[in-house]
């Protein structure tokens, strides 16, 4: 009897997978949208950020910060060329707005991880900046995600947000490339 239940398991497991093979491309460009991606960069940066709060202060946060600034400047980079240069047109039409404030918000962050390169992890300094630099990103985050990214949402075709998370994507990968080479 054990047998025969077991089998039946089996084969409903198969049957279920089997029933979830057609949503698989849905799952994936859905994946592959430019707002999902930067989303989850804006999670993984938060959760690094804390980590980072939370370890000793000592010479050991150096190597760790080093990695995070690499992954922000990353970040930074490659949403300045693939989101901000599609909305650049809404960004003009709407300075002052928030999709403006958001863009500003990218060299608050960028000048923020320059003025904390070099500092001694270890020192006072460096945890103020530490803690700036985290409410920063997070209220960046917040911002972009309400405006920006709903902007994306509304106003760009599924396909082209795809196509921005592809580009995105690989502009990640070569510059990765580039710092490790």
């Amino acid at each position: 009897m054990q047998e025969k239940y077991s089998a039946y398991v089996k084969w409903g497991a198969v049957a279920a997978a089997a029933a979830l093979i057609p949503l698989l491309p849905a799952l994936r460009r859905r994946a592959m949208r430019v707002t999902a991606i930067l989303k989850k960069d804006h999670r993984v940066a938060s959760v690094a950020l804390a980590g980072l709060q939370k370890m000793p202060r000592s010479a050991a946060r150096g190597p760790v910060f080093e990695r995070l600034c690499n992954t922000l400047m990353i970040h930074e980079q490659v949403e300045d060329e693939v989101v901000y240069t599609a909305i650049h047109g809404a960004l003009l039409r709407r300075s002052g707005s928030e999709l403006d404030d958001a863009y500003g918000e990218q060299e608050t962050v960028k000048d923020l991880l320059k003025k904390m390169t070099g500092l001694d992890p270890a020192s006072d300094e460096f945890e103020s900046r530490l803690g700036e630099l985290k409410q920063t990103i997070e209220e960046h985050a917040e911002l972009e995600e309400r405006s920006v990214f709903r902007y994306i949402e509304n106003h760009v075709s599924p396909a082209e947000q795809s196509n921005m998370g592809e580009r995105l994507h690989a502009l990640k990968r070569d510059m990765k490339e580039m710092i490790a080479a």
